[in-house]
């Protein structure tokens, strides 16, 4: 008997096709935790501002080499090398510099609207990055709704089996508009 191969799709990291048990034998579980944990810091370092702390020398240290990599184009200086494609750049550093100093730049807010992600992290992470901004994500969290699947779930794409992750993303970004039901 033949094992059924997974269904391809974008591996987000690299912009590339892997089968969903991933090219480097690191299982799909493993690579959900990994950015699970991811998701769990950002939402830790958005705490300590949001309770009106003041941000230590660390972080304000951090926060200003951050602003320094942002353009006056909107592009993050570096992005192109990073191991995170440059959508997923974009968007964690105008959310992190939204919510610990904001208004994210302008210029980095535009290079993340005018974007046409299909990805439901993306489609996510841009929602995300649009509404800590006070800019609207309407037509954006409507498409992300739209890709929600049958079972409540979200897939990686609109189309693909649901998943923890992509699910995760897609309730970040804001309400999920109720749907009629079968």
């Amino acid at each position: 008997m033949t094992e059924a191969r997974r269904p391809r799709r974008p591996d987000l990291l690299r912009g590339r096709a892997s089968d969903q048990s991933g090219s480097s034998g690191e299982s799909m579980n493993s690579r959900f935790l990994r950015w699970g944990i991811a998701l769990a810091a950002c939402v830790c370092v958005c705490v300590q501002p949001a309770l009106g702390a003041t941000l230590s020398p660390e972080v304000a240290r951090g926060l200003a080499w951050l602003q320094a990599q942002v353009t006056s184009d909107g592009r993050v200086a570096g992005e192109a090398s990073s191991a995170a494609n440059v959508h997923q750049v974009r968007t964690e550093v105008a959310t992190t510099l939204g919510l610990l100093s904001p208004p994210a730049p302008h210029a980095l807010l535009d290079q993340i609207a005018t974007t046409s992600p299909l990805a439901t992290e993306l489609l996510a992470r841009k929602a995300i990055a649009l509404q800590s901004a006070g800019r609207p994500a309407d037509a954006t969290l409507a498409e992300l709704a739209a890709s929600q699947n049958a079972d409540g779930g979200f897939g990686g794409e609109p189309g693909f089996a649901s998943n923890p992750l992509d699910t995760a993303w897609a309730l970040l970004a804001g309400p999920v508009k109720q749907r009629a039901c079968c």
